[in-house]
């Protein structure tokens, strides 16, 4: 399959940048992904405050890769990630507005000290959430990812927020267009 990751970035509430993907994953299941379009909201400054802000902006630029590539780990494991994460994990099963789930934790995961929570539908064994808590470069980040499953496909996730409290940064990734590929 192939489909677009549309990826808005606020801090203390307002919108600083907007990026469309285009992704797929390749033959060895790793993500590949293609900038379709970025925009920022950030007014660029001239002169020495200028290269001060750009040298800053790719700083942030860098940590938000970190940051997406840490919660893609998450979404998108392969099959032993799959099977190490079931080997370590707790399954309880799940009450009230859980009903009928089985809620799966589990610890370092993909870096030391995380925790990953998914949600799964026992009858269709599908996930329908998954949340997590890590560290990117020494800050704590953490995340909910909602699926869906595709009429006569895979289920799929379709919205991932992560919270980076420490730089009061939200950065929420609705994934959309959805489509097989030959």
């Amino acid at each position: 399959y192939t489909w677009q990751a549309d990826t808005k970035l606020s801090q203390s509430g307002a919108a600083k940048v907007h990026v469309v993907l285009d992704c797929r994953l390749n033959e060895k299941g790793e993500m590949v992904q293609e900038v379709e379009t970025a925009e920022t909201s950030v007014k660029q400054k001239r002169g020495l405050r200028g290269r001060s802000q750009q040298a800053h902006a790719s700083e942030v630029g860098a940590f938000l890769n970190k940051v997406v590539a840490q919660t893609a780990s998450y979404i998108f494991m392969s099959k032993g990630q799959e099977v190490d994460f079931f080997d370590k994990a707790t399954i309880t099963e799940g009450a009230g507005d859980d009903a009928g789930k089985l809620i799966v934790q589990a610890g370092d995961i993909s870096v030391a000290g995380d925790k990953v929570t998914k949600w799964i539908d026992k009858e269709s064994m599908f996930t329908v959430k998954i949340t997590f808590t890590s560290v990117v470069d020494e800050i704590p980040v953490s995340g909910e990812v909602m699926y869906r499953p595709i009429e006569d496909g895979p289920n799929v996730p379709r919205m991932a927020t992560v919270d980076i409290p420490s730089q009061d940064g939200v950065m929420e990734t609705e994934f959309l267009k959805y489509e097989k590929q030959l």
